[in-house]
């Protein structure tokens, strides 16, 4: 049995937040209990929530959860957030009646459940999947069961939920050639391997895989099939006909929509319980939503994502919750702790265990009578093999290997077999280094990343072992230590199933999700070592003799010297000795310098983005300031430019927006965010921010005077407002005719689009045009 406490939250009152918006935002609202169990005392309250505040946090917090940041100086984080949500929303008399339920599950050792129906779509996006409650986010409780819900009266009644056996799941995977490519293949094989490694065991669940289906293939294996859960992996989006899932036309392998009303009527009709899409942006609010379009046509349970999610997380993510569900867990609980493992498996810091979002209608919350005893209460957990051995096949001695790296900085095998010396010698910290320069220097080196894993196991670190294992895999599929030692450290810490290895023989499917997972050079600061911020990527790139390895072992800090010519020679090696230095200056705290180099490494012939990425992912959350700020808005703008989905123009408004919020005196930054209205085609922000850049570089005598009415002249022409536009186009190439110039422009300045070029060529061809009609 599980006690219940169901909260709805209704708008009561409208307030216009700003006179500029077109729409007010709610701002009161009535929280009641709508059921509690015997004894707990009904309650409500009339709240007033700063719902532009909350939506602008989330915005920044969970729009993009590879760069989150937090929304003011004071380091408004995930927890602080959690936290407001928490106490906002239970208060006065809602916190006793809380409390009370609490107490009283307590006392009889049952889970209470709580479910929240948010009747307005604000309060809806806000991410209450963080409430955070004494030491920990209250949704990865075990004790404390968290879901919304969507009351319908087209719900048909389940009595005692269903008994189902066995368990059917129809699994889904779409990948249009004309859709950026997904990891469906790794998410299918570990799926499989996961069901098959406790076959026999707990619920039985049957998988059935369909892949690259049209409507019409997905139609007849629906109707064909008794399935309880359809699960989808692929692209998916937000629409007015209630969202939308993208199928493969099977004669022109194009996108093949299937609109989110429909598939929610072929759900229905088909008796599916649960629906669960594992793609980015998949829950969404209001009648534009996916998830909402099936709980409106009575879909007992709709589990989504709410934003953009990573191919490994995704995979990750799928692997948890059904090694719970087939453990005989309720669909909250085992959604509860799959938050918890993503926890584990890629650090408390990261957003992603806020992605789930679960609705789960009353009267249904397993697939199984619930005073059948559950397979997962009385199965012991099996015993942890030892850690394993970390081999030292060397056959040299340190000298050897030492002075090969003399002769070749760039010598990753060197690097690599002193750290397995070191390691037997006991030196635990010194092979850790020897391993990282092997990685700074080549970061495919799937050895290094293997023994990595190998000494932070015995160190006790296990997530991090983990984490070092998984990657040890990405770049080589078929190491087989590597996997046996995933499978041992993931078995201590019941955080991630076992990574299967792929067969070469299997046919793969494309490989990408909206985000590849990002190399955890950002963890190097975090995990045991400060040993990486005094670390040089090329530290022995000239000189340094045996004697500097000596030292090198005893200093807690080096500075990186200047590469040799020979180390320059091609230009990916340029550009790895820019993000080893960038990253080597931000580990030491010199954020200035750091943003040199990575200002170098986007200036680069086709700007090195993962690169750049990988070295402002190490900066440190407190040195954050307004530059670092800038710089990756910069990051986000020149990576759509280069056509890369990871990023959207929001992510570059999320960035330099946060950058004026810490200092409101830089034209650049207003500039920055003018362009990136244009491309949104938000004509009056881009306006306002222009005019902003304008004042300021003016009365500053900054160089972005020009940039400034370079973009009035391009909001103007698009405002009809021509005769304006050419005196602000004629000023600009009055006064620089060369660096405005559209070829210029091209190739010299990475904020101007291929749009706005344009914009600016057409606008000159007019005011060529007005001259010649004059003369």
């Amino acid at each position: 049995m599980t006690q219940e406490f169901h909260l709805s939250v209704t708008p009561v009152g409208y307030v216009r937040e700003s006179a500029s918006e077109n729409l007010p935002l709610r701002k009161t609202y009535l929280v009641r209990t709508e059921l509690v169990a015997p004894g707990v005392p009904l309650a409500e309250e009339q709240v007033e929530w700063p719902i532009a505040d909350w939506l602008e946090l989330t915005e920044y917090l969970i729009g993009d959860p590879l760069f989150s940041t937090p929304i003011s100086s004071e380091s408004v984080d995930l927890v602080s957030f959690g936290k407001s949500l928490y106490q906002s929303l239970f208060q006065g008399t809602i916190a006793q009646s809380w409390h009370t339920a609490q107490g009283i599950a307590h006392n009889r050792t049952q889970p209470l459940r709580l479910r929240l129906h948010l009747k307005d779509p604000l309060v809806a996006k806000l991410p209450w999947e963080i409430l955070h409650a004494g030491d920990r986010p209250l949704t990865t409780n075990t004790e404390i069961l968290f879901s919304r819900y969507h009351l319908n009266p087209r719900i048909r009644p389940l009595q005692d939920n269903p008994l189902v056996d066995p368990l059917n799941i129809l699994m889904v995977l779409s990948a249009p050639s004309d859709q950026q490519g997904l990891a469906l293949d790794q998410e299918m094989h570990r799926l499989k391997g996961e069901l098959q490694h406790h076959e026999g065991m707990g619920l039985d669940i049957r998988l059935d895989i369909l892949t690259f289906p049209d409507r019409e293939q997905l139609t007849r294996t629906l109707e064909q099939g008794q399935y309880h859960i359809f699960h989808y992996s692929g692209h998916s989006q937000a629409n007015a006909w209630g969202g939308e899932i993208y199928l493969k036309n099977q004669h022109s392998g194009l996108t093949e929509q299937l609109h989110g009303e429909d598939l929610a009527g072929l759900l229905v009709n088909n008796g599916i319980l649960m629906a669960l899409f594992n793609s980015c942006s998949s829950a969404g609010t209001g009648d534009t939503s996916l998830a909402e379009s099936l709980l409106k046509r009575g879909i007992p349970s709709v589990l989504a994502m709410g934003d953009r999610i990573p191919d490994q997380v995704a995979i990750t993510f799928s692997q948890l919750f059904y090694r719970n569900l087939k453990r005989e867990y309720a669909i909250d609980l085992s959604l509860n702790r799959t938050r918890q493992g993503l926890i584990a498996a890629y650090g408390s810091d990261a957003l992603y265990f806020a992605l789930p979002i679960l609705y789960l209608q009353p009267g249904f919350v397993q697939f199984l009578p619930p005073d059948r005893p559950s397979y997962s209460a009385s199965v012991p957990v099996p015993p942890i093999t030892p850690p394993p051995v970390y081999p030292s096949p060397v056959k040299k001695d340190k000298v050897y290997y030492q002075q090969r790296i003399q002769k070749n900085a760039q010598d990753v095998e060197a690097y690599h077999r002193l750290g397995l010396i070191f390691a037997e010698e006991g030196q635990t910290e010194d092979a850790i280094s020897a391993h990282q320069m092997a990685l700074l220097t080549d970061d495919s080196y799937a050895p290094a990343y293997y023994h990595l894993g190998c000494l932070f196991y015995e160190q006790g670190q296990i997530q991090e072992a983990i984490e070092f294992y998984r990657q040890a895999l990405d770049r080589d599929p078929e190491h087989p230590q590597a996997n046996i030692a995933l499978n041992q450290a993931l078995a201590h810490s019941e955080a991630v199933s076992a990574v299967p290895v792929e067969s070469p023989q299997e046919k793969r499917l494309p490989d990408k999700r909206g985000w590849a997972f990002p190399l955890p050079l950002g963890r190097f600061g975090l995990i045991r070592m400060g040993i990486l911020g005094g670390m040089a990527i090329l530290i022995l790139a000239v000189v340094q003799a045996y004697t500097s390895w000596v030292t090198f072992r005893q200093q807690s800090a080096i500075v990186l010297p200047s590469p040799s010519p020979v180390e320059l020679s091609n230009s990916d090696n340029e550009n790895q000795t820019l993000r080893n230095r960038a990253i080597a200056a931000f580990n030491q705290g010199n954020v200035e310098q750091g943003i040199t180099y990575v200002e170098a490494l986007l200036e680069s012939d086709n700007a090195v983005i993962s690169y750049a990425k990988q070295a402002l992912a190490v900066i440190p959350r407190e040195l954050e300031d307004s530059e670092v700020s800038y710089i990756k808005g910069r990051l986000a703008w020149q990576a759509l430019q280069q056509g890369n989905s990871d990023y959207s123009v929001d992510d570059a408004i999320r960035s330099w927006k946060f950058a004026i919020r810490q200092d409101s005196k830089q034209a650049k930054y207003y500039n920055a965010l003018g362009f990136a209205n244009l491309a949104k085609q938000d004509w009056h922000k881009a306006r306002q921010n222009f005019v902003n850049a304008k004042k300021i570089a003016e009365a500053q005598n900054y160089p972005e005077t020009l940039t400034a009415y370079a973009g009035l002249a391009l909001v103007l022409a698009q405002d009809n407002q021509e005769e304006q536009a050419v005196d602000f186009y004629q000023f600009v190439i009055q006064n620089d005719p060369l660096a405005f110039q559209p070829l210029y422009l091209g190739t010299h300045n990475w904020l101007w689009t291929n749009e706005t070029i344009a914009q600016w060529g057409t606008l000159g061809d007019r005011v060529a045009k007005i001259a010649e009609n004059n003369n």
